[in-house]
């Protein structure tokens, strides 16, 4: 099948950058082995025959031994860089990859943020006969919370992925306001959105940073009025250095409940006020869903 075709691709790819990895190390350990070799030869003998000190020869070897040290981080370099090559690469042929969802010749903008968000009778399989979606109808207005709830499997992503216009239903509409998204400009559409995932990512810097990732030229106000809505005020209080506190890489540092809320104040501020937030949590009981301030 395809599936193992690319499995079986990408684990000869990785067999031979292992090989190569370890063809760059013998000879770098080759090289460390015979220059170590001739230096305590040749240097001992100079120093049986009295043109040299021990210590001279000691001093010698402490120099060369600097050497070795970028010699092995050299090597080691090249090696991540042939995997930064590799993923930027794939990085483009996916940024060049056409794409099944674009904006209709007669698609216009929103005016404003969404009033109303409806579902009509929307269907949605990702294959023939796997359907994750069927019938689905409901109406959320502006102002009013709503909890989407069910079993894995049971196509509460796959609707949020329709409402951000990622995929498009097979059968029914998703409208705002009375218009079929189809017809919305999709950077419109998804910039009245605010999306949180299980695992959002987070960078290594301060958590100032990372909070302004999205608008670096918001001001501390801004921060903090970002941090009330997504409930992070608390967590930032808690912190050694409030703000510039330092995160590692994913937001080491942070528990997971507390990684998801700077994912919101990472939208532009006028987001911030104005987006629809939908969070999609597995973990969350009712009464945490009804402490959710927007």
């Amino acid at each position: 099948s395809r599936y193992a075709d690319l499995n079986r691709a990408t684990m000869n790819g990785q067999i031979r950058q292992r090989k190569q990895e370890l063809v760059y190390t013998v000879v770098e350990m080759s090289i460390i082995g015979v220059a170590t070799a001739v230096i305590i030869a040749y240097g001992g003998t100079r120093v049986i025959e009295g043109g040299l000190t021990a210590g001279t020869l000691v001093a010698f070897y402490s120099y060369i031994g600097n050497i070795f040290a970028p010699m092995h981080e050299a090597v080691e370099l090249n090696s991540r860089i042939q995997r930064v090559h590799a993923s930027i690469r794939r990085l483009i042929a996916l940024e060049q990859e056409p794409s099944s969802i674009e904006d209709a010749p007669e698609a216009v903008a929103l005016a404003h943020s969404p009033r109303v968000l409806k579902c009509r009778n929307t269907s949605f399989e990702y294959a023939p006969g796997k359907q994750a979606l069927h019938n689905v109808d409901f109406e959320v207005k502006a102002g009013e919370r709503v909890a989407i709830v069910g079993e894995s499997g049971g196509g509460k992503s796959t609707l949020l992925k329709l409402f951000a216009r990622l995929y498009d239903p097979d059968q029914g509409a998703i409208e705002v306001d009375g218009r079929d998204i189809r017809g919305v400009q999709l950077r419109s559409l998804r910039d009245t959105i605010s999306f949180v995932p299980q695992d959002p990512i987070l960078f290594q810097g301060t958590v100032l940073d990372n909070l302004r990732h999205g608008c670096p030229s918001a001001t501390l106000d801004q921060i903090a009025e970002a941090s009330w809505v997504a409930c992070f005020d608390s967590v930032v209080e808690r912190l050694p250095n409030d703000l510039e506190t330092e995160l590692g890489p994913m937001g080491d540092g942070l528990s997971g409940g507390e990684r998801q809320r700077p994912a919101l104040p990472e939208q532009p501020p006028v987001e911030w006020r104005d987006a629809e937030r939908v969070f999609e949590r597995e973990d969350l009981d009712a009464d945490e869903l009804g402490d959710q301030r927007r």
